[in-house]
């Protein structure tokens, strides 16, 4: 446990001041970490090809028990059958263990310790100024949401996008040792996919953004009627008031029924992708398989591949909608 503890320095001095960018910022806020930062990476491409080994491996010992007996079907595969068993009960395992002790050992409590012992630091440097033209509260409430959003978001491209990317491209490398065909039809569904994504994304982040700045509305309008609920109270104003936020309100569920609209629409989509993989993966194996031009471990393979990624599609793009839109807007704006 003390080697994932140890990984990196919690209170590492930061080189200079944050920068303006995003990137760059997120660079400053976590550098020292990169060791870790490099190992979590690595093992979460392992893993993912792990997945698709493990998937390999039914398919290889269907194929076996349809092409030998069972008088014979021990006969040679002892060891390939003893080094998958090694595969699934220890090397498996111990790549799931290892990205367990940097999630909870490395990461979660160093990660945002080093990011708010900077941001803190940095926060105190400033003029007398800076802390009498906000509150406290609103000052710590940045230094918390900062710290957490930027860590959420690199955990996010360490586990997620590395484990999703290894998993894809190592499953096609598999579809193609069985038949080109089989990897043509998931890379043609990927590149429907990725256009789904580039269709719905920057929608949502549209309307998302709008959405937000009809939420701070909210917040100024009621802020500013119990900052000056002497005033209200005084001249009688309590009606107006009362429309003002009406109507503010109303602006904020017309903007987050069209942000809901959008959402609606592209979980519409993903769910027919996720539903589409397994059908046209485990149908053309079929094909294949009574064409004579595939086995049977190929069908076991393609659907078990196919299953889990169709499971992740969801799961993998409402992730990106966290932090992709993001990315996005600060190399547009």
């Amino acid at each position: 446990m003390k080697f994932f503890e140890n990984l990196f320095d919690p209170f590492a001095e930061a080189n200079g001041p944050p920068p303006t960018t995003l990137m760059a910022f997120g660079k400053w806020l976590f550098s020292g970490a990169e060791k870790a930062v490099a190992m979590m990476g690595a093992v979460s491409i392992l893993i993912g090809l792990a997945e698709v080994a493990a998937a390999w491996a039914v398919g290889v010992i269907i194929d076996r028990i349809n092409t030998h007996g069972r008088e014979i079907f021990l006969d040679g595969f002892i060891w390939p059958l003893l080094g998958i068993i090694g595969f699934m009960l220890v090397l498996r395992p111990a790549l799931i263990l290892f990205q367990a002790g940097l999630n909870s050992l490395s990461f979660g409590p160093g990660l945002s310790v080093l990011g708010l012992f900077r941001v803190h630091k940095y926060t105190l440097g400033q003029s007398l100024d800076f802390f009498e033209d906000d509150f406290a509260g609103r000052i710590n409430q940045k230094q918390m949401q900062t710290t957490a959003a930027l860590g959420e978001l690199l955990m996010e491209l360490l586990n997620a996008v590395s484990f999703a990317g290894a998993m894809i491209l190592g499953g096609a490398a598999v579809m193609f040792s069985s038949d080109w065909r089989l990897a043509a039809v998931m890379f043609g569904w990927l590149g429907l996919y990725i256009i789904a994504l580039r269709w719905g994304l920057p929608k949502i982040r549209k309307l998302g953004k709008a959405r937000a700045e009809t939420r701070s509305a909210i917040s100024g309008n009621f802020v500013d009627s119990i900052a000056n609920i002497t005033t209200v109270k005084l001249f009688a104003h309590s009606d107006r008031e009362t429309t003002e936020a009406r109507a503010t309100l109303q602006q904020f569920r017309e903007a987050a029924l069209r942000f809901g609209r959008q959402v609606f629409k592209f979980r519409i989509v993903i769910a027919f992708l996720a539903g589409l993989l397994p059908v046209a993966l485990v149908g053309a194996s079929v094909t294949l398989w009574l064409t004579g031009d595939s086995q049977t471990g190929a069908i076991v393979t393609a659907g078990i591949l196919a299953s889990r990624l169709g499971a992740m599609t969801g799961w993998f793009s409402f992730m990106l909608m966290g932090f992709l839109p993001i990315l996005v807007s600060q190399r547009t704006e």
